[in-house]
């Protein structure tokens, strides 16, 4: 396990890499040092570490909550470039959410955390959330996928009929 961490008055914000079934996976933790419960954050993509974005835009999740921003298997800090030969499974990324939540239980002693997921991440964290309800006090979804074929679907639909109504050629 990697740690660097970074202190300052506003708290501490620790980057580590942990192996997860097989896999080493990146975790950016922040932390006002307050002993709040912990969340762990999902975000969308696959492929969208969340930190940067949250950061940008001022969220302060850890005002409230110890927070860890997970970048999922083939993301960010977990992007490993003889993995993104491999297809990814659905059922291999809830065992790898699993896996974290259970990591982080661990580290930090909490029987139970919060999770929130955002686009993707609600997909993720609703399966999870509803395989293993015991591992949590509660499941957030923030842009929640329902369903997702239906959805690309209808967007699909929709494209190609504005493509041939407009007679844009080279999208059809």
């Amino acid at each position: 396990m990697i740690n660097k961490n970074q202190i300052n008055k506003k708290g501490t914000v620790t980057k580590e890499y942990i192996e997860i079934n097989g896999s080493r996976q990146g975790l950016i933790i922040e932390s006002l040092n307050q002993g709040k419960p912990l969340l762990l954050f999902l975000h969308g993509g696959p492929g969208f570490p969340v930190y940067p974005v949250n950061k940008a835009y001022g969220t302060k999740f850890e005002q409230l909550f110890d927070v860890c921003y997970w970048d999922q298997r083939g993301a960010g800090m977990s992007y490993d470039k003889k993995e993104a030969k491999n297809p990814l499974t659905v059922e291999q990324m809830v065992e790898d959410t699993i896996q974290v939540v259970n990591y982080l239980r661990k580290k930090y002693s909490q029987d139970k955390i919060y999770l929130i997921g955002h686009s993707w991440g609600t997909y993720l964290g609703s399966i999870v959330a509803s395989k293993r309800p015991e591992l949590f006090y509660a499941y957030i979804g923030v842009g929640q996928i329902g369903a997702q074929k239906d959805s690309e679907k209808e967007t699909y639909d929709y494209i190609l009929k504005t493509a041939m109504d407009r007679k844009i050629i080279r999208m059809l």
